[in-house]
């Protein structure tokens, strides 16, 4: 996704393009803008819809509820950074360069991926053959 003109190619006939990619933390500033850009050069240019997995980081530290109009308020670097991405691609959706949603949760999950609400308590527990331990109760259906 980082190489735009290939990024387009790839999303060639796409209705939606899910920006889900991370890297491992050290290398945010290096590995997600040009990532970003260029998922948002195969939306502009197919004119599929970009969906954006984010976190919480670009909040930075809040007291109170979070709320999807908090403002960016990141402290640290990454948050910095995922603050910085996120607002590029609401200024182009804005702009009405490209249609985009920004999707945020305050867990992830994948490959190696060990402390998180879902690694080990779902994923490792299946590796093993065992039962999986779900949060909440995942027979309920909400109408």
């Amino acid at each position: 996704m980082s190489h735009p003109e290939r990024a387009a190619e790839a999303a060639r006939g796409a209705a939606v393009i899910y920006h889900c990619v991370g890297a491992d933390y050290g290398h945010w500033q290096q590995l997600l803008p040009p990532v970003m850009a260029g998922a948002m050069h195969a939306a502009e240019a197919t004119g599929a819809r970009i969906v954006y997995g984010d976190n919480l980081y670009a909040y930075g530290p809040v007291d109170g509820p979070l709320t999807e109009d908090l403002p960016s308020k990141a402290t640290g670097l990454n948050g910095r950074i995922r603050g910085d991405l996120a607002a590029r691609l609401l200024n182009a959706h804005r702009a009405g360069r490209l249609r985009a949603t920004i999707g945020r949760a305050s867990d992830f999950f994948g490959p190696r991926v060990r402390l998180s609400t879902m690694g080990e308590r779902v994923f490792g527990a299946l590796l093993r053959g065992k039962p999986a331990r779900l949060l909440g109760n995942p027979t309920c259906r909400t109408p």
